[in-house]
């Protein structure tokens, strides 16, 4: 796929971000592990508060999930932040940097086309997803 195609999909790479009015979005990279018979995703996402306004944003609003594109199964995603309340109130103008973690009980054996998808009811991300590329 060339890059224009890429674009025009919506499909972004790590270090590529999206800005709508509320979030600046990245995903900085992504792992997988595998442990007692279950597979994690493990990624790192960036997300800045872009509001003209200058109020804060509560990241807690956002979903994330993953999907493997072939197969169209979906994982539903777990933001593990170092301080909660700095999760719930980033200032204007300000970014936070978390991971995200996908517990998967049936993982698949091909991780080439797995995909992080961010959704939020106030400020909605329209399709754009990142490719998660290297997990295995």
């Amino acid at each position: 796929m060339s890059e224009e195609e890429r674009l025009e999909k919506g499909i972004l790479l790590y270090g590529e971000g999206a800005k709508g009015g509320y979030y600046g979005s990245t995903v900085e990279s992504a792992k997988y592990e595998k442990a007692d018979k279950m597979g994690y995703i493990t990624a790192r996402v960036t997300i800045n508060n872009v509001r003209e306004d200058g109020k804060t944003i509560d990241l807690s609003e956002i979903n994330y999930s993953v999907k493997d594109a072939k197969k169209g199964k979906m994982y539903k995603g777990q933001p593990m932040p170092m301080y909660e309340e700095k999760f719930k109130t980033v200032p204007a103008g300000y970014s936070l940097t978390f991971d995200v973690s996908f517990m998967m009980e049936k993982p698949p054996k091909d991780l080439n086309n797995m995909h992080l998808y961010m959704d939020s009811k106030i400020d909605p991300f329209v399709d754009t997803h990142w490719k998660l590329d290297n997990l295995d």
